[in-house]
């Protein structure tokens, strides 16, 4: 069975969330900037191929789920190492963090047909 995810669909949903976050208060300081930049990195090269893989046979399994609650971690992680440098998490940084996470859904497991 081929895949029902789209990858670039995700990928742009995603990157429109957190644009959208970074510029509620009309500025994206070079931060957010960097968040943005190193988080979509990360969501292109890792998080969005494991959940294209997920997709692959329509079933989402507990392996798979928990395979990218982990990556979804890390990512946070990252963010949060990032909005750390200056030793101080702006309300800025703090809100597009919560942005991230909120924006990488993880699914559920299930043993029916996506």
């Amino acid at each position: 069975m081929q895949s029902q995810f789209d990858t670039d669909v995700f990928v742009a949903k995603f990157m429109k969330s957190l644009f959208e976050t970074a510029a509620n208060d009309g500025i994206i300081s070079l931060d957010e900037e960097k968040m943005i930049e190193t988080i979509h990195d990360m969501v292109i090269n890792i998080y969005s191929k494991a959940l294209e893989r997920a997709y692959e046979d329509g079933v989402i399994t507990d392996d798979e789920v928990l395979h990218l609650s982990k990556i979804k971690d890390i990512i946070n992680d990252v963010a949060n190492i990032i909005a750390m440098e200056d030793n101080n998490i702006s309300d800025d940084e703090l809100n597009l963090i919560l942005g991230i996470m909120v924006a990488l859904k993880v699914p559920k497991s299930d043993n029916n047909r996506v």
